[in-house]
């Protein structure tokens, strides 16, 4: 009877010690209003040149979901009103407080997508996206994440293409030449006026060039084109030397006063689908 009554006892003790043993884990709870992440303070977007090794800093606040998750940041930014459609992402990491590059290399990125040398409207945000978990396939799991976006923050920016040398006439940039290498050769196609002399300025230097018989000097005289219309202009601010040639279109065939023959006909019309139709064949001088 005793032995009974023990091996009743000890059931009783092992079913209690079952009943009382709790789950050890950490539940996950979303709250209603998760933070997401902003954006503080963004840097000053004119960049220039000169200071492309200097490191400039976007800073922002990270998503506070109101529990532990790993979280992926990026930094995005449109044209100004387009709804991030086609938006060029700057950045994405594990932190969005402080988000730097150097001068060289924003610009770099922001050429991949908005025009060198003017100034553009833009809209920036910070996207963050969450993993909670992997392989469920439930919200918050690598194939369902949750996604927090900041408010868009406007801001205007000014990048740079190129090294140049501006055309300017009366303060009317009318246009430019480039330097591909940025060794001090220039070279680009400009529509010249005869009765519209120009100088040539670096902007990057504020340095202006005049000159007259192919030779260049700072703060020269205006240049005095030789011909009205297209013309390929070469410039170079280290020897000092300019030199320009007539640009025009060639055309030949049967709509063409000398046929397929030479020389060819230069163009002084509007080409059109129709021109070419007839005009096969093109030559530049």
């Amino acid at each position: 009877m005793n032995k009974k009554i023990i091996k009743y006892l000890t059931f009783i003790g092992l079913f209690s010690l079952i009943l009382s043993c709790e789950k050890d884990e950490t539940k996950v709870v979303m709250p209603s209003n998760p933070i997401p992440p902003t954006i503080q303070t963004l840097p000053d977007l004119t960049l220039i040149r000169d200071n492309g090794l200097n490191t400039i800093e976007f800073v922002g606040t990270l998503v506070d979901p109101g529990f532990n998750a790993s979280a992926t940041y990026f930094l995005e930014v449109c044209e100004e009103g387009n709804n991030f459609v086609n938006s060029l992402t700057l950045y994405s990491g594990v932190q969005d407080t402080s988000i730097k590059f150097t001068v060289s290399e924003l610009n770099g990125l922001l050429l991949k997508q908005f025009v060198a040398d003017q100034t553009t409207s833009v809209d920036f945000r910070i996207r963050s996206v969450l993993v909670v978990d992997a392989g469920t396939g439930a919200l918050g799991t690598s194939s369902n994440p949750l996604v927090y976006t900041s408010s868009v923050t406007t801001a205007d920016i000014t990048i740079y293409g190129l090294p140049r040398l501006d055309l300017i006439n009366n303060s009317i940039v009318f246009g430019k030449v480039e330097s591909a290498l940025g060794d001090g050769n220039y070279a680009g196609f400009v529509k010249l006026d005869v009765t519209k002399p120009y100088i040539l300025k670096n902007p990057d230097t504020n340095t202006e060039y005049g000159g007259s018989g192919g030779t260049l000097s700072v703060n020269g005289a205006e240049i005095t084109p030789g011909a009205t219309g297209w013309h390929k202009l070469t410039v170079s601010t280290s020897a000092l030397t300019y030199s320009t040639s007539e640009y025009q279109i060639g055309l030949v065939g049967s709509a063409t006063p000398n046929g397929w023959g030479s020389p060819d006909q230069k163009n002084g019309l509007r080409l059109t689908k129709w021109n070419l139709v007839y005009y096969n064949r093109f030559s530049c001088w």
